[in-house]
């Protein structure tokens, strides 16, 4: 996703778990001065990162583990530790959350309707809808500025 939406961004973040993924990354990226690749567990680092930010974001989350080239961490998955994070922040924002197959409420993925009432619970402004494969949430601020 960074390479093809790498000249679409002001500035585009990416979080590595893995340290010979996150290598493989810099090197890539090395000559995008908007792109900047960080190490670490997403659902730790993303609050960091947030604190940077006063402006709207879209956030790609699709840092689970799929087996083959991919990291795992202390769960399955950091994607509710991602989301407490960043509707947490005082913005709005646009989240995608590929593989929406796997919210099914086993391996630490909540089920789609247990993940609705629970972002409804914290920011009710959030709208939640699910096209293809991708779950995608999205703040009222920035649904009426379409």
């Amino acid at each position: 996703m960074v390479f093809a939406q790498r000249y679409g961004f002001e500035a585009i973040y990416s979080i590595e778990l893995d340290r010979a993924l996150y290598q493989q990354a810099v090197e890539r990226f090395r000559g995008f001065p908007r792109i900047e690749i960080l190490q670490g567990d997403s659902g730790d680092v993303l609050p960091v990162l947030l604190a940077q930010f006063d402006r709207n974001c879209l956030f790609w989350l699709d840092g689970h583990y799929s087996g083959g080239e991919t990291a795992r961490g202390e769960s399955e998955t950091p994607v509710m530790k991602e989301l407490v994070a960043i509707l947490a922040h005082p913005l709005q924002h646009v989240i995608l959350i590929d593989d929406a197959r796997l919210f099914t409420g086993h391996e630490g993925y909540p089920s789609v309707a247990d993940l609705r009432e629970w972002v409804a619970r914290r920011r009710p402004e959030y709208t939640m809808t699910v096209e293809g494969d991708v779950i995608r949430l999205v703040g009222t601020e920035i649904e009426s500025e379409k």
